[in-house]
């Protein structure tokens, strides 16, 4: 901000500017954005499929309760919204913006959950597609369990045929009426 003539004045001499400069100091829970805040909370599996509430202190000082309704199902990556828990408006003092609250759902380590945990979370939430399937139900399947995804696990392949990547160099494809062929792919990292 530019303040013309404001800054200290000597006799003889035209007073200068004032030049304020504002820097925005980075807030450890809340990100801005014009008059609305944003922030990321963590919940359990159990607060995302039964309800959640948790007390968040804003940048006032004031202690505010976050909730949401019972049996409503929190998805990881959901945004929540609270009007008007931001920032003051402007030129609407009295107004304020909203807070966006991006829910992340902290789900149980592998080997957490015991036979018996398990078996009554089969009872009580509903079956899966495939929950049921047994490998006798499949004459001559193949059974294969997963693991836990590592970015070693890439299987590079660099022939002509099945790259992923494109070549800077090639030419045009008659078999596309001399277009380029397109390489659709899903991003997976």
């Amino acid at each position: 901000m530019n303040f013309h003539g404001e800054s200290d004045e000597k006799p003889g001499y035209a007073a200068g500017d004032l030049v304020v400069i504002i820097v925005e100091k980075e807030h450890e829970q809340f990100k801005r954005k014009k008059s609305d805040l944003a922030m990321t909370k963590t919940i359990t599996l159990v607060e995302a499929l039964t309800g959640f509430s948790f007390s968040l202190k804003h940048l006032d000082g004031s202690t505010h309760v976050i909730k949401s309704e019972p049996g409503q199902v929190v998805k990881p990556g959901d945004i929540r919204t609270v009007e008007e828990l931001g920032m003051p408006i402007m030129t609407t003092p009295y107004k304020f913006g909203n807070l966006f609250i991006h829910l992340e759902v902290e789900f149980p380590r592998s080997l957490e959950l015991g036979a018996g945990k398990i078996d009554l979370l089969r009872a009580v939430l509903p079956p899966g597609k495939e929950m049921d399937v047994e490998l006798d139900d499949f004459d001559g399947a193949h059974k294969h369990d997963t693991i836990e995804y590592n970015k070693g696990h890439i299987t590079e392949n660099t022939t002509r045929i099945h790259s992923d990547y494109a070549d800077e160099d090639e030419e045009e494809d008659e078999r596309f009426g001399g277009r380029r062929a397109v390489n659709c792919q899903q991003q997976l990292f």
